[in-house]
């Protein structure tokens, strides 16, 4: 089986991303991994979250959905954990198309850092809320823009 022999390489880049070291080799090996498995999801996984660390947003998005049409070869931890980043694109995305002043993450994590996400003083929130919520209606009615899910 192909994911028998893919699996060291994914084991070394896990042991590389642990340790924090270099950048090119965990690609390397999770590169080599795919060369012998493209169906392994994991492996997708790892590069559609290593590209996301580095603001590569447009084609995270893809590795992670090239992970999710494999949904046979995920935990359904692992699936629940990629299904939740491709929303969660999707969502900035949408957001950002209409203008969105705010998203209100409530905590601070890689994931929402990788979209932009960032920590502001309580005073200057409180300042955008009340601005925000003051903000003129467009009288749209909100809809899906299926032109941002490609």
């Amino acid at each position: 089986m192909r994911s028998c022999r893919a699996q060291p390489f994914l084991a070394l880049a896990e042991t590389v991303s642990v340790r924090a070291q270099d950048r090119k080799e965990f690609e390397s090996l999770l590169k080599k991994a795919l060369a012998i498995d493209p169906e392994f999801a994991t492996a997708w996984l790892y590069v559609g979250t290593a590209l996301g660390n580095q603001g590569r947003r447009d084609s995270s998005l893809v590795a992670l959905q090239e992970a999710l049409r494999h949904p046979t070869r995920l935990t359904a931890v692992r699936r629940l954990d990629v299904t939740g980043k491709i929303a969660l694109a999707h969502l900035v995305r949408q957001l950002a198309r209409r203008d969105c002043g705010m998203i209100d993450c409530q905590m601070k994590t890689a994931l929402l850092a990788r979209f932009g996400a960032r920590e502001i003083p309580r005073a200057e929130f409180m300042r955008k809320l009340a601005e925000l919520v003051n903000y003129p209606q467009t009288g749209r009615t909100w809809s899906l823009d299926d032109d941002l899910f490609e």
